[in-house]
């Protein structure tokens, strides 16, 4: 008799149990319902204030420690002169460097100049203008303009960290065959003359409109 109130007590124990975990789990499940409802930018401005607290504490830590600025002074210098030595024995243009229209910057010295005279030869044009009207357009070789793009290529290699943060554009060092340009010139002489005319009037359809003389 002993042993089955004994088993009954042990049953009567383990299903108070399994009761509790089952009230536990509902308890559990309807917390996890009633944040999966809550408004996440409050969690979001909770962060943030936080993220704020670590924020100023990091720089007043930074403000007030003289050994910690030091170390960080010193951990910027040496990156920063790492930087510079690695251009300089590379050979390469410094960054932000500009000629042509072109960005020469990380390019050897060589490499821009290659990349300058196919950009003289192939993309540049020079429009002829007279009295306000655009008569041709030419390359620069043909009126006689010569690129010097070593030299271009070497004066953006000294202009060093000029460029950096804003950026800086190297003028073309460009010499002129005069006698080259004269000969274009007077070559297009007659595609482009106009020989002058006095003022007067002209017809166009059923009215009479005045012309400017030249």
């Amino acid at each position: 008799m002993d042993t089955f109130n004994s088993q009954r007590k042990r049953a009567h124990r383990a299903r108070q149990r399994r009761m509790a975990r089952q009230r536990r789990r509902a308890i559990a499940e309807e917390h996890l319902s009633v944040l999966s409802r809550l408004n996440i930018p409050i969690f979001s401005e909770k962060i943030a204030e936080r993220l704020s607290l670590v924020a100023r504490d990091t720089w007043w830590h930074l403000t007030h420690n003289g050994r910690l600025l030091q170390v960080i002074g010193a951990i910027v210098v040496t990156i920063a002169v790492a930087f510079v030595v690695s251009y300089l024995f590379s050979g390469q243009i410094f960054p932000n460097v500009w000629s042509l229209g072109q960005h020469l910057g990380d390019m050897t010295i060589d490499e821009a100049e290659s990349l300058l005279l196919s950009t003289w030869y192939n993309d540049i044009q020079i429009s002829l203008i007279a009295e306000g009207v655009e008569l041709t357009t030419v390359s620069p070789v043909e009126l006689g303009l010569q690129l010097d793009a070593r030299q271009t290529a070497e004066a953006a290699r000294a202009a060093g960290l000029s460029g950096i943060p804003f950026g800086t554009t190297i003028e073309p060092i460009v010499t002129l065959d005069f006698a080259a340009a004269q000969g274009y010139l007077l070559g297009i002489t007659e595609s482009v003359y106009r020989p002058p005319f006095e003022a007067g009037f002209s017809w166009q359809g059923n009215q009479l409109v005045a012309v400017d003389g030249v």
